[in-house]
C-alpha cells in the first residue's frame, strides 16, 4: 500500500485552497461503500471505520476550536453516544502508540450515565487483561453522570471531572486512573 503524507499548510500558503483539498477525503470515503475491506488501525477494518473516525476527530476539533473561542461546543447526542462507543471500541488498538493504554487493567468499574438520551449508559469493567463494556445500567466503583455531550468531551480531554456539568460519585481515582491511561 501506499503511504500518502497528508498536505501541511504553510504560511504562504492559499488556505482556501488546502481546506478545498482536505475535502477530498469527504468525497472519497462517501463515494464507496463502507463494507468494502480497507486498513485501519482499529477494530473495523474496512472504509466505514474510517468514515466513523473522522466523523469524531471532526467533532472533537470542533469542540477545540468552539473552547478557544470561549463557546459552547454543541455536539448532537447520537453522535456523541457513537463516538463514547468508538472510543471504547479502538482504545485497545491505539496501544502502538499510546503505550499507557495497556496499564487499563484492574479489578474496578466506571458506570457512565448519560442524562439525556435513552441507552446513553456504560458499564466498563477492568479485567486482568484490559476491559469489557456495555450498555447496561448498574454500580460502579465511580460513576459519572451528565449530558451525553459532555460524557463524550471527558474521555476526549475537553472536559474535566470538576466541570459542574458533570457529577462524580463514588471512587474518583478510578476514573481519574482511566482518563489518565486511556488517551490516544
Amino acid at each position: 500500500q501506499e503511504r500518502v503524507a497528508p498536505a501541511k499548510a504553510d504560511r504562504g500558503d492559499d488556505l482556501v485552497a488546502w481546506l478545498a483539498g482536505g475535502a477530498s477525503l469527504v468525497a472519497g470515503l462517501a463515494s464507496e461503500n463502507p463494507t468494502d475491506r480497507m486498513w485501519a488501525w482499529g477494530k473495523e477494518q474496512n472504509v466505514g471505520f474510517w468514515s466513523r473516525r473522522m466523523v469524531h476527530e471532526f467533532a472533537v476539533h470542533y469542540a477545540d476550536a468552539a473552547i478557544a473561542l470561549g463557546l459552547e461546543p454543541e455536539i448532537a447526542a447520537p453522535i456523541a453516544i457513537d463516538g463514547i462507543d468508538e472510543n471504547l471500541e479502538n482504545l485497545p488498538f491505539a496501544v502502538g502508540w499510546s503505550p499507557t493504554v495497556a496499564n487499563l487493567r484492574g479489578t474496578d468499574s466506571i458506570h457512565l450515565h448519560g442524562t439525556d438520551a435513552e441507552g446513553a449508559e456504560w458499564m466498563i469493567q477492568l479485567t486482568a487483561d484490559g476491559y469489557t463494556f456495555d450498555h447496561s445500567h448498574g454500580k460502579g466503583s465511580v460513576a459519572v453522570r451528565g449530558l451525553v455531550a459532555d460524557l463524550y468531551l471527558l474521555l476526549q480531554g475537553r472536559r474535566s471531572l470538576d466541570d459542574a456539568r458533570l457529577e462524580t460519585f463514588g471512587d474518583r481515582a478510578v476514573i481519574e486512573f482511566w482518563l489518565a491511561n486511556a488517551k490516544f
